[in-house]
């Protein structure tokens, strides 16, 4: 991702993530994205962008970030899950994004984000290519930090409250 060269920059930018975290939870789990999102799953998410060093970057966008995590995923389960006949998806940005760092270069036209929907392939762990059977791009919200306190599930609040200990040692 990038090199981490400020620690309190990215323990401060861990932080204000983890301090809104409903609103990061609630944009993933809009129909474009990851409507079967779980908490278990969006945990997760949080602690590959730590292991990555995305906190770390200094033009980190908060903005961007469930975008960024959701590429970072690779494959996800879509909403038929891995069940037999199942369905997979994948997110990406466009072509010219390499890194982080490519998201907040200045250009024309703008990053665009894609959804991937894939078969359960029967033979293989993943899918490839030839078991795309749609693409849809999806419109980045820029804005969805500024809205009110989203509601989420008194279990869920429970459950990142008991993870939190453990992200901030």
């Amino acid at each position: 991702m990038g090199e981490m060269t400020d620690v309190r920059l990215a323990l401060a930018q861990r932080d204000a993530y983890l301090a809104r975290w409903q609103w990061h939870l609630t944009l993933m789990r809009r129909p474009e994205l990851v409507p079967s999102m779980t908490i278990g799953r969006f945990l997760g998410l949080a602690e590959l962008a730590a292991r990555r060093g995305l906190w770390g970057y200094a033009g980190l966008n908060p903005a961007l970030v469930p975008y960024i995590q959701l590429a970072l995923a690779g494959f996800l389960p879509g909403e038929r899950g891995y069940r037999s006949g199942g369905s997979w998806i994948r997110f990406w940005f466009d072509a010219p994004v390499r890194g982080v760092a490519d998201l907040h270069a200045a250009r024309d036209p703008a990053p665009r984000f894609y959804k991937a929907h894939y078969v359960r392939p029967r033979d293989a762990r993943a899918p490839q290519q030839q078991h795309l059977y749609h693409l849809d791009e999806v419109k980045l919200d820029a804005a969805f930090l500024s809205g009110p306190p989203p509601r989420v599930d008194a279990a869920e609040v429970q459950a990142c409250w008991a993870w939190l200990p453990v992200q901030r040692s």
